[in-house]
């Protein structure tokens, strides 16, 4: 499931706030995550919010708990079942 799943929500955000769909490419949790922080850091963003639906929301969860200081909100639509091991998360 890719960014169009929150279709309908980044259109009424859309007025608001700058909003990036993130598709992702990468086949590991730490690929993915690194791959959102080079968009915030090719966009020139300070901070910004993050949402994540499904998968996505997994892998928005560990974002903002690596970058803690880059994430100003984090937003976790539908998320999957999060588990430590699976997550390497101590």
């Amino acid at each position: 499931m890719g960014s169009g799943s929150v279709a309908p929500v980044a259109e009424l955000l859309r007025h608001r706030f700058r909003v990036v769909h993130f598709d992702h490419v990468a086949s590991t949790l730490d690929g993915l995550v690194d791959g959102l922080e080079n968009v915030r850091e090719s966009l020139g963003e300070e901070h910004w919010f993050v949402l994540g639906h499904s998968w996505g929301a997994a892998v928005a969860a560990v974002y903002a708990a690596t970058y803690l200081a880059r994430t100003t909100g984090l937003v976790l639509a539908h998320p999957l079942e999060i588990a430590s091991e699976f997550c390497n998360i101590t």
